[in-house]
């Protein structure tokens, strides 16, 4: 801004679901990355993000998103 000023603006209920939704995915992926930098042993990682909703249906909180990765490293010795 070249005013210098805070201007704040009303996002829509969808944008801020789009929005949430990218920083929950970024979040996982952020851990996962670090996850497996962390040891050359992990092979495996799973994360699930809920939200603090209960689902009436099923009576549990609601799932944001499962990530599971699989390390596959192939190398080839020549």
């Amino acid at each position: 801004m070249q005013s210098g000023k805070l201007s704040v603006k009303k996002k829509s209920e969808k944008q801020l679901k789009e929005e949430y939704a990218k920083c929950v995915t970024g979040l996982g992926l952020l851990v996962t990355g670090i996850s497996f930098m962390s040891s050359a042993g992990i092979e495996k990682v799973d994360i699930s993000a809920y939200t603090q909703r209960v689902d009436k249906k099923m009576d549990k909180l609601k799932t944001i998103i499962f990530i599971q990765f699989n390390w596959i490293e192939k190398v080839l010795l020549k």
